[in-house]
């Protein structure tokens, strides 16, 4: 992906043969192995390593309104759209103008998925965690030349960086931020 700030990659081992067929969906058939790209917060990432990819809360319903558990991702062609649903945070215990976030290359099996207003959506236990790339930016270069663009942020956040700048308006100097007068962002 092309962005500002700098992506860290770790590469997983793969699932192993057993492991996506141990799961509590049949198969129905030999699984078709694609990637795909899913991205969250980084506070979600140990969960995923530990539990695996579970249906989110924004999870649609479909036509007749019922909730549907499913596991968004992208294609390889659309995979830069999967870095629009991550959200930025700090990190405790580092500076909080750096902020972090979490796209996760993936496996899925085409066989059980759909196709939703360009998404993928995977059924539970379709979808394996590959490689993980961890997005840092620092805000103190948000108006540096080459900073174009948005990202999602989580409220918390938002809300140390108004009391930082001690103001409702939006942010105009963020080299204030490189001295926080708050501890607990």
């Amino acid at each position: 992906m092309n962005t500002v700030g700098r992506f860290f990659e770790c590469v997983l081992a793969n699932p192993p043969d057993e492991k996506p067929l141990t799961d509590s969906v049949s198969w129905h058939g030999t699984p078709d192995w694609e990637t795909s790209f899913h991205s969250t917060s980084l506070t979600n990432l140990p969960k995923i390593l530990s539990g695996g990819l579970k249906a989110g809360p924004n999870a649609l319903a479909n036509q007749a309104e019922n909730y549907l558990a499913e596991v968004y991702a992208e294609g390889h062609r659309r995979r830069h759209c999967s870095f629009a649903y991550t959200t930025h945070v700090a990190v405790p215990g580092l500076p909080p103008f750096l902020w972090f976030a979490t796209t996760i290359e993936c496996v899925g099996d085409r066989n059980r998925r759909t196709t939703k207003h360009d998404q993928w959506a995977y059924q539970s236990g379709a979808i394996f965690p590959n490689v993980v790339y961890i997005h840092v930016f620092d805000l103190r270069k948000a108006y540096e030349p080459g900073y174009v663009g948005s990202c999602r942020v989580h409220q918390r956040q938002y809300q140390a960086l108004k009391l930082l700048k001690g103001s409702d308006n939006c942010l105009s100097d963020p080299h204030i931020y490189s001295h926080p007068v708050i501890s607990d962002v």
